[in-house]
């Protein structure tokens, strides 16, 4: 039997091995080493634990700072907050004060664009970054997924409704992917041009779809059903250029 397997093994481990990915670090930091800010650097956020800030492309750490309950941080904006405050303070990479919401409830910052999800979990409202609330959607079915671009926001409900608003927040389209057994999305995105939107949507028969946007209504353009459903939130995200769609799926 040891000399069948040898001869196998011999056979076998010839054979080309799979290609993998392998990274390789070009270094490590500690992130609670003594920050030192630059406005010359570019900042990239970053959250660990409780502590979050930024740190430059080197590996340097720019800011950091300890929260105590919730943060959110983006390339502009970082937010300290609590379950139940009554107002939120918003910070700038470099630590100075940058404005104040006068509401309670969650901030979501995407990139420079300020946002605060309302106690209840189904309404949302844009802020300035002076912390002026430009406009806000109040509704009654409590948002699953969320995403914003230049050109206009996007938000998925618990019962499979897709939401578009323009620069203004004026509700432009209504889309309802439908094609599952159970109504939900739990991601989506907007590309950069706001030509396409893209989602995950339902369960049981689940799928990925992209949407192309008409002057008056949305056409799947491409979709795919999902070997595995998956039960929470998931990655939707265009790339920057708009040619590539990443997304999540189970395993």
């Amino acid at each position: 039997a040891a000399g069948v397997f040898t001869v196998l093994y011999v056979f076998v481990a010839v054979l080309p091995l799979p290609r993998e990915i392998q990274f390789e670090p070009e270094w490590t930091i500690d992130a609670s080493q003594t920050p030192e800010f630059s406005e010359s650097e570019n900042c990239i956020p970053f959250k660990t634990g409780q502590l979050a800030g930024y740190f430059s492309e080197n590996g340097k750490i720019l800011n950091a700072r300890s929260f105590a309950v919730k943060a959110a941080v983006s390339e502009f904006y970082f937010a300290p907050y609590g379950l139940s405050d009554d107002s939120v303070e918003i910070f700038s990479p470099d630590g100075s004060f940058a404005c104040r919401i006068d509401s309670s409830g969650f901030p979501f910052i995407d990139e420079n664009r300020i946002f605060m999800f309302l106690p209840g979990g189904s309404s949302f409202a844009r802020y300035s970054s002076q912390g002026k609330k430009l406009w806000a959607y109040e509704g009654f079915v409590p948002v699953t997924a969320f995403s914003s671009a230049d050109c206009g926001t996007v938000a998925g409900f618990a019962d499979g409704k897709v939401l578009l608003f323009d620069e203004s927040g004026n509700l432009s389209q209504e889309f309802v992917p439908g094609g599952s057994k159970y109504s939900v999305i739990l991601g989506a995105d907007l590309s950069p041009d706001g030509n396409y939107l893209a989602c995950i949507s339902g369960l049981e028969k689940q799928r990925i779809v992209l949407a192309k946007r008409e002057k008056e209504h949305t056409v799947i353009t491409f979709y795919k059903y999902m070997e595995k459903d998956q039960t929470r939130q998931a990655l939707v995200k265009f790339s920057r250029d708009g040619d590539w769609l990443y997304y999540a799926f189970a395993g």
